[in-house]
């Protein structure tokens, strides 16, 4: 029970800590005044308010029409009238809006029979506002606050005493014409710094017009100074909002007309004062330098009305950064504003308030920066604390230029402010004077040990074989060996990958021009390590599947480092493919795989599909009539992963019947409709196949997925399962595998299939068919002429009308793939239907 209550209050420290950060170096007496903070609940809040009127507005938008006055707060305009209808009016069951047209109603009435008397005549023409505005009052917000008037000589009071969290309220009061009011605070007392109270001249408060504020966002546990005072106005109003924490008594005033009583005392605006400009000041940084600038007071509560100036300079080719550690303004009153150049106001880069600390630096673009602190008159908090320095370039790689007789300062991901991400992959390409060289000194380095990488050297990029690199793969809480170099060229690089689980604090880096610092390593072109062919092949498809299954090298081990790999893959006739990955994971970047078209990747006319390098399994693709595919597999010296497993496939043609022909020395892949996805309920599926030039067909089903007994396959030799001579060849065969044998070899030179379901269907993916050119001449099928009997494709034909019967088709010379409704036909074919457990010398030539 004693550690639930630890935990209890450890979590609730850590929730208000949160919820208002806590300051560095803060007195105790700050600390406890966050601490002791407590958030409440309370209904109807300012948030809610907001969101009924978003509601609101959205709907009035979408019927086309618009508030009385812009204020949703007093009712509906009526359509083409400068008249309004009021809330309380709205589908009240009286017209307001169309008033003339209604009595026009009534005069064309008069001496109607259907309108003998006044009366009716009202009844018919009288109505009220459109019924689509009914439900618009539904989401007008109920008011805190409300508009009060004053009697010459006369007083009001408005009191919100033991207010509620979360509220925004607004009152205005009117004396008569020409007279001034007075106003009497009787007892204040809100929670300090946030729940505030502001009064201004006029009927409604105007932020642009900071000279109508008489009180602005007053809060504490004193009245104002003074108490009582007079306003130059008829007219004033009064806001008073509150957050979702701690509340206190609240307060009540006395808004009297001036005629009645005069204080003697006028108050004027706030704002009619200078801002105090008394903080600032110029920074000039070294290289690599930073300083620490905070906001005014800090770390105790930042003075009102102050504006402060900084500008920041560092050395030419470098940037400004601006970092921080602790940040808590006014959120919407008081700002911290960041830009480019030393004009504040110009090339503003971000604006900050709130209570949010950023995560990482504000960085400027070029090696001056401006920042501007300002805070309105009243209501304050801890301030900022930010480190101002030589910003280094810490983006994810990029493209880098060293000045002549200059630096520049690289870092890993975020630093110095937070450590690097996962999964990074980072490569900064440095180029310098072209008639010098350039130095590296490495500076500080933390990386994961292992997994998370650094390599460097010289040249435009990383060469694959590692003829360029100084330091390869290098990792840990040490410096690199070298931990500094100078190039002879004027280029160098910086390669730097993550895995996907640890992070740390990274590195940092200075890359000079060599006429300004050189290192006593200087670098050479190492010899280039020997490249691996040793991979790669010449595939063909299998016309009994299909599909073809080609892996990276090792697989799933570990790839070899320096391959260059080529695989070509011959499909026996064009055709749809479609490429899955089953898996992908490659070094991003450096080891790559690309698909073309063709024979060759060097050959001019091969078009490059795609490339392909990382942990992100590439999307499948579809091919359209292909014959010839390459692959191409690069990988460098460093870095081997468990690579990659594709698939290749024949898209079958998923028709539900059809007449075929299969390409001379090619194949046909056929499926059910809706493979690999289940078949729909209800089919009977015909197809009849042709062999090219007469030649003989290699048929094989590698899958077979059906109901057993109800949905059921059947193959015979011919071109319909009803001519006289036709063989079955797989009668009815139903379940789960394909027949066995699964491959035959029928003697003609044309199959037909039959495919019906019984069942639901829904639940089996069907079968897959493949029709390959055997190259083997059919026996020739004759008529009674002697002429070669060749399948026709009579196409696809509906069940005749029942008032016109139509004859089936005749038996003799065959005529292709029946319609789905010639089951319902009489007559009956002639086919020879095959014993079960027949034996395969039984039948045509098996393979």
């Amino acid at each position: 029970m004693k550690l639930l209550i630890l935990l209890l209050v450890v979590a609730f420290t850590a929730y208000v800590v949160y919820a208002r950060p806590k300051p560095v170096n803060i007195d105790d007496e700050g600390i406890e005044a966050i601490l002791n903070r407590a958030r409440r609940q309370t209904p109807h809040t300012k948030k809610d308010h907001d969101a009924l009127i978003k509601r609101l507005n959205n709907e009035v938008k979408q019927l086309g029409i618009d508030f009385c006055e812009g204020d949703y707060t007093k009712g509906l305009q009526c359509f083409e009238e400068d008249v309004c209808v009021g809330w309380e009016e709205v589908c009240d069951g009286t017209q307001v809006c169309g008033v003339e047209k209604r009595d026009d109603c009534i005069n064309s009435t008069k001496g109607n029979d259907a309108a003998p008397n006044a009366a009716s005549e009202r009844e018919n023409c009288d109505g009220d506002e459109h019924y689509l505005w009914c439900p618009l009052k539904t989401y007008v917000p109920t008011r805190c606050g409300e508009d009060l008037t004053i009697e010459a000589g006369g007083a009001t009071f408005i009191n919100y005493l033991y207010y509620d969290n979360g509220m925004d309220c607004f009152w205005t009061v009117k004396a008569a014409e020409g007279q001034e009011i007075v106003v009497n605070f009787r007892q204040f007392a809100s929670e300090p710094q946030y729940d505030s109270l502001s009064l201004g001249t006029g009927m409604k408060e105007e932020p642009e017009n900071p000279g109508q504020y008489i009180i602005y966002k007053h809060s504490g546990a004193e009245v104002p100074d003074p108490a009582e005072f007079k306003v130059e106005s008829n007219e004033i109003w009064v806001r008073f909002t509150s957050d979702d924490w701690d509340r206190k008594s609240g307060f009540s005033l006395e808004v009297t007309d001036a005629s009645a009583k005069d204080p003697g005392v006028t108050r004027e605006s706030p704002f009619n004062v200078e801002k105090n400009q008394t903080c600032g000041g110029e920074l000039q940084l070294e290289a690599d330098e930073e300083k620490i600038i905070t906001s005014p007071g800090f770390p105790q509560y930042y003075p009102n009305y102050f504006e402060c100036v900084w500008t920041v300079t560092v050395p030419k080719g470098r940037h400004v950064g601006v970092g921080f550690e602790y940040f808590s303004l006014e959120k919407g009153a008081d700002f911290l504003e960041i830009g480019d150049g030393s004009s504040p106001g110009d090339d503003t880069v971000d604006k900050l308030t709130g209570n949010t600390i950023p995560t990482s630096a504000v960085t400027t673009s070029t090696n001056k920066a401006w920042l501007r602190f300002t805070s309105d008159v009243a209501n304050n908090r801890l301030g900022f604390k930010a480190k101002v320095r030589d910003q280094p370039h810490n983006s994810c790689g990029g493209d880098i230029e060293v000045p002549r007789d200059g630096s520049i300062i690289i870092a890993s991901p975020l630093f110095p402010d937070l450590g690097y991400r996962i999964n990074m992959d980072c490569v900064w390409t440095i180029q310098g004077d072209p008639e010098r060289g350039l130095t590296v000194v490495f500076k500080e380095f933390q990386t994961e040990p292992r997994f998370d990488t650094m390599s460097a050297g010289f040249g435009p990029i990383p060469a694959r074989d590692g003829s360029n690199y100084v330091i390869s793969g290098h990792s840990g809480k040490r410096l690199p060996d070298p931990y500094e170099f100078t190039t002879s060229t004027n280029t160098a690089w910086i390669y730097f990958k993550t895995d996907n689980e640890k992070i740390d604090r990274g590195f940092k880096l200075e890359v000079y021009d060599s006429a300004v610092k050189e290192s006593n390593t200087t670098v050479a072109t190492q010899v280039p390590l020997e490249i691996d062919y040793d991979c790669g092949d010449r595939l063909s498809v299998d016309p009994t599947t299909g599909k073809i299954v080609i892996q990276s090298p090792g697989y799933p081990g570990r790839y070899r480092p320096l391959l260059d790999c080529t695989w070509t893959v011959d499909f026996q006739y064009e055709a749809d493919i479609t490429t899955k990955f089953e898996t992908f994971y490659t070094e991003t970047g450096r080891d790559v795989l690309s698909i073309g078209t063709g024979k060759d990747p060097d050959d001019k006319e091969s078009v490059v599909l795609d490339m392909y390098g990382g942990t992100i399994i590439p999307a499948a693709m579809r091919l359209n009539r292909t014959r010839h595919l390459w692959l191409r597999f690069l990988t460098d010296f460093v870095n081997e992963r468990s690579g990659w497993s594709l698939i290749l496939a024949t898209v079958p043609n998923s028709r539900c019947g059809g007449f075929f022909t299969v390409p001379l020395n090619g194949t046909l892949v056929l499926s059910t409709p809706g493979y690999p996805g289940y078949y729909p309920p209800g089919l009977t599926c015909r197809y009849t196949i042709n062999g090219p030039d007469d030649h003989r067909l290699r048929v094989s089903i590698p899958e077979f997925y059906t109901a057993r007994l109800d949905d059921e396959l059947s193959i015979g030799e011919g071109c319909r399962e009803r001519d006289p001579d036709s063989i079955f060849v797989v009668d009815r065969h139903s379940g789960i595998g394909p027949p066995n044998p699964s491959i035959y070899l029928p003697r003609s030179s044309a199959v037909w299939m039959s495919f019906k379901v019984r069942g639901l269907g829904n639940r089996y993916k069907g079968w897959l068919a493949t029709f390959t050119d055997a190259k083997i001449k059919a026996d020739a099928r004759l008529d009674d002429m002697g002429m070669p009997i060749r399948c026709q494709d009579i196409g696809p034909t509906e069940p005749p009308p029942p008032s016109t019967p139509t004859p089936p088709p005749t038996d003799e010379g065959g005529s292709g793939w029946f319609p789905y409704w010639y089951d319902l036909l009489d007559n009956e074919g002639s086919g020879q239907r095959a014993e079960d457990g027949i034996k395969v010398n039984d039948y045509p030539d098996f393979l």
